[in-house]
């Protein structure tokens, strides 16, 4: 995988398994939901390293098809 490249399986896999949401949910929210969404669970369960951002900023034009 290319770094410009997003990993699309790994954004289903949090959106399902540890967000709880439906396939076509995710597939229909937008990048920044679903990565804050995951910020926030990460957060809530402790997960969250300490003293770095954890939604990146993307913008479209990033990302591959």
């Amino acid at each position: 995988m290319k770094s410009s490249e997003l990993p699309f399986d790994f954004f289903i896999y949090i959106g399902t398994v540890h967000l709880n949401r439906k396939e076509e949910e995710v597939w229909k929210m937008t990048m920044r939901k679903l990565l804050s969404l995951w910020d926030r669970h990460c957060d809530f369960n402790g997960w969250k390293a300490k003293g770095k951002e954890q939604v990146p900023t993307v913008f479209a034009d990033q990302v591959k098809w």
